[in-house]
């Protein structure tokens, strides 16, 4: 997009503390992976350390998506990772507890219309191996990885209830995406007025 979609302005929040704010109801721990977060001393530093969580230094800056989920899974030790990408603006915690509740495989991955979302998905510890093989074959792609492992679709059907204008999993990888969804979340009753569940500062 050529700017930080985290820091993006939403309603009262930007795009990264909407992502994040879906999350605590779950009492799960919750890290940031930033790419060249340790060399950093600037304005997108201390904002970062203002939400007061851990914060992650990607491993494999340079390679997506992939290396930012080697990244959480060998720096957390979690036996499970909910895994999220910064700009899916209308996550909600009901959806999240819904995959999350599905039954277990190495990777469960919610399905739509658009295909598979890699990057709202729950992933197994046991998934290491398979990303170690991948980064130094330098076989990058997500999706590839994840049907070369036991992984289950978690269809639209079943959260279809959550998702009455089809946005969950709405991502923002253009300027004209982040524009409809500015424009969305402006006839959502929720726009006016602070989220319940929004994180503190």
């Amino acid at each position: 997009m050529g700017v930080d979609k985290a820091r993006l302005p939403f309603g009262s929040e930007t795009v990264l503390e909407r992502v994040i704010s879906s999350v605590p109801p779950l009492e799960l721990p919750i890290y940031l992976v930033c790419a060249a977060y340790e060399e950093a001393e600037d304005e997108r530093t201390t904002w970062l350390r203002s939400f007061e969580l851990p914060i992650v230094a990607d491993l494999h800056p340079d390679l997506g998506p992939l290396g930012g989920l080697h990244t959480a899974l060998s720096k957390t030790g979690a036996e499970l990772l909910l895994l999220l990408a910064c700009d899916l603006p209308f996550l909600s915690t009901p959806f999240l507890s819904r995959v999350l509740s599905v039954e277990p495989a190495d990777v469960i991955i919610p399905g739509d219309e658009d295909g598979l979302h890699p990057l709202c998905a729950v992933y197994r510890r046991s998934c290491l191996e398979g990303l170690n093989r991948r980064i130094e074959n330098a076989r990058l792609g997500l999706i590839d990885f994840v049907r070369s492992v036991d992984f289950r679709v978690f269809p639209n059907t079943e959260y279809a209830d959550l998702d009455p204008d089809g946005l969950l999993l709405t991502n923002l990888n253009s300027t004209e995406d982040y524009e409809r969804a500015v424009a969305l979340l402006a006839q959502k009753p929720e726009s006016n007025s602070v989220r319940t569940n929004r994180i503190g500062r």
